[in-house]
């Protein structure tokens, strides 16, 4: 072999050898940022939003999909919608259970299916049955059953390998109970205790039935009530913290608390949780914030400017996150309450798609907490707690 061709075939293999190291260098990289990805998606940072009968909309596709794309935009894995497709201008024909919509319907098989969520949380009412708070029948507890155990089963068995977790429940719990919303009712009705008990532990049993008859499955699936007029409860009157909640085994409890923006959160949450029997196999805290937020307008009032609201939201979520809340979910990403034609208000993004300032609060908080996680796992070798999440979280408002 002359010199020339030793020359050329020793810089070919230098240059396979670089190549080599590149591409070497380069899948490295791409399992780094894998694995970064996988664990921004699957972590639970605790605060983010929902979207349920959003009232205006500003693309072609349908007001669910958008809002829930919008909340992936922002940087959360949790969504948390209404199984009841006219809230979303949605008509789904022929569907006589709940798990069907995901099914039959194109926008709820992409937010189930195709968007980067880990974290859901549904309200679920069964289709078939009707008005359960003028006594239960047999019929309509088997009925209630049948729709939870299959939603439960359809998302164990589908979902598995994603690791998901589903946590279903219903709107407000108190309104339910209070015949016409009347809130002056010391004594709530008899047969609608009894009701609300036997719905609420017939839907748990479901639930653990479904998820003891897949027991493979990676999927976790959790059952819980939200209770809403605490304050009540903690003055004597009978709402679901005091006189349903200690009857039954729920999972967790949602907390919609207009009644505790005061700077009484951590006192109402305490009762709460003194309420709960025990859950084993389901460790931490088990109350967490369903709906929290400050509107501009208010019955036409103007309540709160946008950096108002920014403000007492900041302080909110960081009192919620010391005491410990699994989720803290703001109410709602587009706003839902127009009244004579003026929205209240209650968005991250206004109707005029103008994403407020509390919207950047969610999003930064995002980018911050995910680098945090990152940055912690090289360092230590493993994920951090929920409680050194929760105070570093805390420690950024």
């Amino acid at each position: 072999m002359n010199t020339i061709s030793k020359t050329w075939r020793g810089l070919g293999l230098l240059l396979a050898l670089i190549f080599s190291c590149y591409s070497s260098a380069q899948a490295e990289d791409k399992l780094l940022a894998d694995n970064a990805k996988h664990l921004f998606d699957t972590f639970n940072y605790v605060v983010g939003t929902q979207t349920i009968e959003p009232a205006y909309k500003f693309t072609s596709e349908s007001s669910l999909v958008e809002t829930a794309q919008a909340i992936v935009d922002m940087g959360s894995n949790t969504l948390k919608i209404s199984l009841e497709p006219g809230k979303y201008g949605l008509s789904v024909s022929n569907y006589n259970y709940s798990h069907e919509l995901f099914i039959k319907d194109a926008s709820y098989k992409k937010v189930l299916r195709d968007m980067d969520f880990q974290y859901y949380l549904f309200w679920v009412y069964a289709p078939k049955v009707p008005d359960f708070m003028d006594g239960m029948t047999q019929q309509e507890l088997d009925d209630e059953y049948e729709n939870m155990y299959k939603l439960a089963e359809y998302l164990l068995q589908t979902c598995n390998g994603t690791g998901k977790s589903f946590y279903l429940g219903h709107w407000e719990g108190d309104w339910h109970l209070l015949n016409g919303y009347d809130v002056s009712l010391i004594t709530a009705d008899a047969t609608r205790k009894e009701s609300m008990t036997a719905w609420y532990n017939i839907r748990q049993q479901a639930v653990d039935d479904a998820k003891s008859a897949n027991p493979g499955s990676d999927v976790s699936v959790y059952h819980y009530c939200e209770v809403n007029r605490v304050k009540e409860a903690m003055d004597g009157k009978e709402r679901i913290a005091n006189t349903i909640l200690p009857n039954i085994n729920v999972d967790y409890v949602s907390y919609s608390c207009y009644d505790a923006l005061d700077g009484t959160l951590s006192a109402k949450l305490n009762y709460i949780e003194s309420k709960l029997t025990a859950k084993p196999g389901i460790t931490g805290k088990r109350v967490f914030i369903g709906e929290y937020g400050f509107p501009i307008i208010y019955k036409n009032i103007a309540t709160n400017t946008a950096a108002q609201q920014n403000n007492k939201s900041q302080a909110f979520i960081k009192s919620a996150l010391q005491w410990g809340c699994p989720f803290i979910l703001y109410w709602e990403m587009y706003n839902n309450e127009v009244v004579s034609g003026v929205q209240n208000g209650f968005w991250l993004i206004d109707n005029n798609n103008v994403k407020q300032p509390i919207y950047d609060t969610h999003k930064n908080f995002y980018t911050a907490m995910k680098r945090w996680v990152s940055n912690f796992k090289t360092t230590n070798g493993r994920v951090p707690t929920q409680a050194e999440y929760l105070t570093q979280a805390a420690s950024l408002f």
